[in-house]
């Protein structure tokens, strides 16, 4: 007999009373928005962070009928808005791959957005 899924459920009741912020909405940041959507277990509120405007991808989870409530940040001036309160922030933002592009170039890329980020969430725990 496969425990798979049982061990998999096991798992997910450790998570209690959790907001979680997802910073990139993309495709990776928005496929894990679509599965703690679907198995939202014990978290009270999940936040999609965005550049751009994220209300399409929050009308469309909020469309998904679970108790989980979902709210969108647009912008980095509301990144620390969206990030107060959080207990687990997940960074999905980064640079694209372009042709040509070594990985060498692509990693100090993501590491210039995620050390923009951290200043941005070091500023919102000074307040």
């Amino acid at each position: 007999m496969n425990n798979y899924r049982n061990r998999e459920h096991d798992e997910l009741r450790y998570i209690r009373r959790c907001c979680v912020a997802i910073v990139g909405i993309g495709r990776v940041g928005k496929s894990l928005a679509h599965l703690l959507k679907m198995y939202p277990a014990g978290l009270t509120e999940l936040r999609l962070c965005n550049r751009s405007d994220p209300e399409g991808v929050v009308e469309e989870l909020n469309h998904i009928p679970t108790r989980l409530p979902v709210r969108g940040f647009k912008g980095t001036e509301r990144l620390p808005l969206g990030l107060q309160g959080v207990d687990i922030v997940v960074l999905t933002a980064g640079v694209p791959r372009k042709p040509g592009m070594l990985r060498s170039h692509l990693f100090m890329g993501m590491i210039g957005t995620f050390k923009d980020k951290d200043r941005k969430r070091q500023k919102m725990s000074y307040l």
